[in-house]
C-alpha cells in the first residue's frame, strides 16, 4: 500500500465473484467495501457450420453460419462486419469478388475480453469448364452397341462430365464413358456376364497414361476384375512405370511393332515376352 491507494493480486475462479476489502488503521476501526465481478478466463466457443471447408461457389456471396458460446456477452465480426448473434447462432452473407480461394474469417470476442478465431476458404468459380472431344472424330462412322468417347475438360472444380447421360470417369483432365448406342448391352456389360478377368491392351505413345488410368478406372468402378495391361507400339520405360505406379497395375509385357505382322511373329512374341513373371497364372484354373 501506498498513500491512499492500493492493489493486490488476489486468486479467483471462473464465475461470479464478490470482492470484499476490509481496511483498519491502527486504532483497530474497520471498513469494508465489496464489488461484484464476473471472472470468465476461457475464450469463446466458436463453430462455423457452413459452407463446408473446399465446397465450391458461383454465387456473389458466399452464405456463412456457427454457433457460438460463452459464460459473458459475445461479439462477433465475421469478414471484418458486425454480426448479430441470436440465442448463440448466427449467419452473415460474406460477399465475394473475385474468383479463386477466398478465407472468411470469424472473430468471437467476450465480454473480458477474450477472443477465439474460426476461418473457412471455398473456391470462387463463375467460369464453365472447358470441355472438348478427342475421339470420336465428329463425322465418324463407328459399330455399336457401344462407344468409347474420351476428351478433356478443365475446370478450377470440376464436379462432373456426362455423355448422353451416362457419367464419364474422370481423371488427370481427361474423362471417358462408354456410351450406348442403341438398346443392346455393350462390352462392359458382357465382361461383368462373363466374370472373367480383363487384360486391358493400351498403347505406348503420347496420351496412353490418361487413357489407360481411365480405362482402369471405369473397370475397378463396375468391378471387374483386371489382369493386367499389355502395351503395344515402341516401347516406353516412362509410360509403362507411370501406369504401373499409379495404376496399382501390372505391365504383362510390350508388344513391339512387328513386321511383318503374322499369327506367328505374335505367337513367338508371346512365347517369348509374354507374363515373364507369371503373374497371370493365379487367374487360370
Amino acid at each position: 500500500m501506498s498513500g491512499a491507494a492500493f492493489s493486490a493480486a488476489v486468486p479467483v475462479p471462473d464465475g461470479a465473484v464478490t470482492l470484499a476489502v476490509v481496511a483498519r488503521d491502527a486504532a483497530g476501526n474497520a471498513a469494508t467495501a465489496a464489488a461484484a465481478i464476473t471472472v470468465d478466463s476461457v475464450a469463446p466457443a466458436l463453430r462455423l457450420t457452413a459452407p463446408a471447408a473446399g465446397s465450391s461457389t458461383n454465387a456473389a456471396a458466399v452464405h456463412i453460419t456457427g454457433t457460438v458460446a460463452d459464460a459473458t456477452a459475445v461479439t462477433l465480426m465475421v469478414a471484418g462486419v458486425d454480426v448479430p448473434v441470436v440465442s448463440g447462432q448466427f449467419a452473415y452473407d460474406a460477399v465475394v469478388a473475385n474468383e479463386g480461394d477466398a478465407t472468411i474469417t470469424a472473430v468471437a470476442t467476450d465480454a473480458a475480453g477474450n477472443t477465439a478465431t474460426a476461418f473457412v476458404t471455398v473456391t470462387v468459380d463463375r467460369s464453365a469448364p472447358t470441355v472438348s472431344i478427342v475421339t470420336p472424330a465428329s463425322g465418324s462412322f463407328l459399330r455399336g452397341p457401344s462407344v468409347a468417347i474420351t476428351g478433356t475438360v478443365a475446370d478450377a472444380a470440376i464436379a462432373s462430365v456426362n455423355v448422353n447421360g451416362v457419367p464419364a470417369v474422370l481423371a488427370d483432365g481427361g474423362f471417358s464413358a462408354l456410351v450406348p448406342v442403341n438398346d443392346a448391352a455393350n462390352m462392359a456389360d458382357l465382361m461383368t456376364r462373363l466374370g472373367l478377368p480383363v487384360v486391358v491392351v493400351a498403347r505406348t505413345a503420347l496420351g496412353t497414361i490418361n487413357h489407360t488410368l481411365l480405362t482402369l478406372e471405369a473397370l475397378r468402378r463396375r468391378a471387374i476384375q483386371t489382369a493386367g495391361v499389355i502395351m503395344v507400339g515402341v516401347p516406353n520405360p516412362d509410360n509403362r512405370d507411370a501406369i504401373e505406379r499409379y495404376g496399382d497395375i501390372d505391365v504383362l509385357g510390350v508388344i513391339p511393332v512387328l513386321e511383318p505382322l503374322t499369327a506367328g511373329s505374335l505367337a513367338a512374341w508371346a512365347a517369348a515376352e509374354l507374363d515373364r513373371d507369371g503373374r497371370l497364372a493365379r487367374y487360370l484354373p
